[in-house]
């Protein structure tokens, strides 16, 4: 196929991805009315700071200075919440990428002293993993096989990446606490903040997506994001459902973790 027919493919694909679409969808629809459950049962506080794409708890952002650690996993071509929460607090950024495009991009543009790029990805264990993603960067690269395995975009392997997890950098780096970790991963999300939980590592604040795979199973997904939920309590994180501001709310659900104690 054509370049030009394959860039069609893909932006036709996405379109159709799109919420509104979602009425021909039994899972698609089955997750919207989920995330107004999600939304009734763990609200947003009154007080939210608007940064990049994403809000943020606004007492959250006050307790971020100089001294803090924030991790985050998947840059792709954008750091806009990063990049503000910098110009708020003037933190330690740590980045991990898995796209060699994205990192290249990084270090060409982001000159930052605070700023660390990490060519590695996130996971539950150390290792190496294929990764998956469109030649033109129509859409976020994966190293999860059930986001790019049933998926109807155009994945194509684009390299391989080396496999960290995040209790292993910190005990490399010497990072003792997380004061924010951000997971935007393409289904990495769960398994990467359950390894730090297992870890005893528990990061005082939680930014993450759980993005739903097209071929899976909505009742299924439930199961794991209320599995997700009940540990979360168990540990003592307060919970706030992140509805996106997009038209991809079908495809995922985003929360805010904050450790009580």
């Amino acid at each position: 196929m054509k370049p030009l027919l394959k860039k069609l493919k893909t932006r036709i694909i996405n379109f159709f991805s799109h919420d509104f679409f979602a009425v021909f969808s039994k899972n698609k629809r089955q997750h919207l009315q989920y995330i107004k459950f999600l939304k009734l049962n763990f609200p947003k506080p009154k007080e939210m700071t608007v940064m990049g794409n994403y809000e943020v708890p606004s007492k959250i952002i006050e307790s971020l200075d100089s001294s803090s650690t924030i991790i985050t996993g998947g840059v792709e071509f954008h750091i806009d919440f990063e990049e503000s929460l910098n110009e708020l607090t003037g933190a330690s950024f740590h980045f991990f990428e898995v796209d060699a495009r994205s990192i290249e991009w990084f270090r060409q543009n982001k000159k930052q002293s605070n700023f660390k790029i990490i060519d590695k990805g996130l996971g539950s264990k150390k290792g190496t993993l294929p990764v998956y993603g469109n030649e033109f960067m129509g859409f976020s690269s994966s190293v999860d096989p059930k986001i790019y395995e049933s998926s109807g975009l155009d994945f194509q392997k684009i390299g391989e990446a080396e496999i960290t997890t995040v209790h292993d950098y910190c005990l490399e780096n010497n990072i003792l606490a997380i004061d924010l970790l951000k997971l935007d991963i393409e289904g990495m999300a769960l398994e990467v903040t359950h390894a730090c939980w297992e870890n005893n590592l528990f990061p005082k604040n939680i930014l993450l997506e759980v993005e739903r795979a097209e071929g899976e199973n909505f009742s299924d997904y439930r199961c794991t994001i209320e599995r997700f939920i009940a540990q979360a309590k168990s540990l003592d994180y307060q919970i706030i459902f992140m509805e996106r501001k997009d038209f991809f709310n079908s495809q995922t659900c985003e929360f805010f973790l904050t450790k009580n104690s």
